[in-house]
């Protein structure tokens, strides 16, 4: 019993011993372990670009609207990775930038060259410009520039709109061409039309500019009038011509002024299924038993609006009716409209008036008492279809 005893007492010191020994082998050799966060961090910002500006706004003063400017902005990177620059967005597109050098290594530079071309007139100008990069601590750069925007030579207005005119008319507009830099006088030269086909009817006179009007604008220190005028002739449709002109301003050598009008004649026709320009009233294919009925509008615009009327003497076919209503005259607006109905009576017999070769179209001449217009033709297509082509189509 002794002896079995000394036998498990040894062996329970050994197991104690043995644990004991191991465990005091772990705490005098730990295992190396993984760098902390902070470690790895302190790592990660020795190896990165860093971007460094020598300016971010650029103020560029005075300058003329419609000019391009431009600016370099420097960038540096002062980091230890190389620093990648990327185009970014602008807050307008009269703003652009160019990156001349895209990737720097550390300790190198690059030019951001921004570029603008503003168009306002005499007000503050600011725009920014946005460059992304691989910096963490600034993926964007914004470089801003601004000024103020001021024109040497322009026109008030710059563009003379005359609207709607007969062809009879004449109708007469004026701008100021303005210079706000002080010196000697504005003087225009060499004035033409850049339609020359239908330079003949307008005519473009120079004059002094008055006092009064020139004080119109604070910043004018000089200018000189415009006087446009339309003459009757013109043909039919809307036209543009821009007048173009040279200035004794080095700034602003060249000035132009552009004149929109629409022409048409002081008596004209309007109204469904009506083609002006071919003069035609296309009514198409009629049912015989039920006929057909269009009513139209006589215009008659300009001076003589109180007093033309108008008077059938030509109606072809014959059986075709027509009537001239009371015409409404608008005063403020110097036209009259007459109401003017054709109509296709109910009829058994088929006829065709398509212009084809069966066919030629039906006309309509309507005499004037205008002093220029004489006479208005109205060619009318179309068929009558008698019952038997009618019951063929049903079935």
């Amino acid at each position: 019993m002794r002896i079995l005893a000394i036998i498990l007492l040894a062996v329970v010191l050994g197991i104690g011993i043995g644990a004991g020994t191991a465990a005091s082998r772990v705490r005098l050799h730990p295992r190396k372990t993984a760098e902390t966060p902070a470690d790895a961090s302190k790592a990660d910002a020795s190896h990165m670009p860093k971007v460094s500006l020598d300016e971010e706004a650029f103020d560029f003063g005075m300058q003329d609207v419609g000019k391009k400017g431009h600016h370099s902005f420097k960038v540096t990177n002062i980091g230890t990775a190389p620093l990648i620059l990327e185009p970014g967005t602008s807050s307008c597109r009269c703003t652009v930038s160019e990156i001349q050098k895209k990737e720097l290594a550390p300790d190198e530079s690059t030019d951001v060259v921004v570029s603008w071309k503003p168009h306002l007139n005499d007000t503050a100008f600011q725009q920014t410009v946005t460059v992304n990069t691989n910096d963490p601590r600034q993926s964007e750069i914004q470089f801003t520039v601004k000024g103020q925007i001021t024109q040497a030579v322009y026109a008030e207005p710059n563009e003379i709109a005359f609207g709607h005119l007969a062809d009879s008319q004449e109708r007469t507009a004026e701008v100021r061409i303005l210079c706000n830099l002080p010196g000697k006088p504005l003087k225009v030269s060499d004035l033409q039309l850049s339609d020359t086909g239908r330079a003949k009817y307008f005519k473009v006179e120079q004059l002094p500019l008055a006092d009064e009007e020139l004080h119109k604008s604070k910043d004018a220190k000089s200018g000189v009038l415009l006087r446009v005028t339309v003459k009757p002739g013109l043909p039919h449709g809307q036209f543009e011509q821009t007048i173009l002109m040279n200035t004794n301003v080095e700034a602003a050598p060249e000035v132009t002024v552009l004149v929109t009008v629409s022409v048409s004649s002081e008596v004209l026709v309007t109204g469904p299924d009506w083609t002006s320009e071919n003069g035609v009233l296309s009514i198409g294919a009629v049912d015989g038993r039920q006929g057909a009925e269009r009513k139209l509008m006589l215009v008659v615009e300009g001076p003589h609006y109180k007093e033309v009327t108008f008077k059938p003497t030509v109606i072809e076919p014959d059986f075709l009716k027509v009537s001239v209503g009371k015409p409404i005259q608008n005063d403020a607006r110097q036209i009259t409209l007459t109401p003017f109905t054709i109509q296709i009576p109910k009829r058994d017999t088929p006829t065709s008036h398509m212009g084809s070769e069966q066919g030629k179209l039906g006309k309509i001449v309507l005499e004037t008492t205008h002093p220029q217009v004489h006479e208005l033709q109205i060619r009318v297509r179309f068929a009558v279809e008698g019952e038997g082509k009618i019951k063929s189509a049903q079935q």
